[in-house]
């Protein structure tokens, strides 16, 4: 009794939350000690929330700023910082998670910030039916060859450059799951009839 996958459907996602990830961060210069700046979620492509952002040497403070969208307490929230080396040399950046005090690259806001295990957060895709997965494995294939995206399009020819045994390992994989979604259109259809 209870032993198997269990169900996600009463969790929470992380698409769920506002998130803010260390590496985008790090990658478009936004960590460099004394650095004043301020990050922008937007939804539908208008702005929803902003969040400033000091960076100090071994620590961030974030303070989520009212908006239009989402009114906040004002509070600020110290993000320690930390540092691992990489393999072939350089470093890697973490937050450290403010609640469970892990190494994590994104942290998420509720009342305050934390790491997806704090938050009992699951991600959207472990939620997916067989045609969820299939067809967004699909959209990914046919979005790679270059295709008008939309299983339901018709397939369009190999992409100039690329090497006609990867294409015709991409058409095999592409095959197989439309066969898996239009399969589980027709039990899902033949169970309403």
């Amino acid at each position: 009794m209870g032993s198997g996958r269990q169900p996600y459907a009463f969790r929470k996602t992380t698409e769920d939350y506002l998130s803010v990830d260390i590496r985008a961060w790090y990658r478009d210069g936004m960590i460099t000690p004394g650095n004043k700046t301020c990050w922008q979620w937007s939804r539908r492509d208008k702005p929803y929330a902003t969040l400033s952002i000091a960076v100090g040497i071994k620590e961030l403070v974030l303070r989520p700023l009212e908006t239009e969208s989402m009114s906040f307490r004002g509070d600020s929230y110290g993000i320690e910082l930390d540092w691992t080396d990489c393999r072939l040399g350089g470093k890697r950046i973490w937050f450290r998670c403010p609640l469970c005090r892990n190494r994590v690259a994104i942290l998420y806001w509720g009342q305050c910030f934390g790491c997806r295990k704090c938050f009992d957060l699951a991600y959207a895709s472990e939620r997916e039916t067989g045609f969820d997965k299939a067809a967004r494995r699909a959209g990914w294939i046919r979005k790679r060859l270059g295709w008008v995206p939309g299983i339901l399009n018709p397939k369009d020819g190999k992409p100039k450059g690329m090497h006609w045994q990867t294409y015709n390992r991409l058409l095999s994989e592409y095959d197989r799951y439309i066969g898996i979604s239009y399969e589980e259109i027709r039990s899902f259809n033949c169970k309403l009839l």
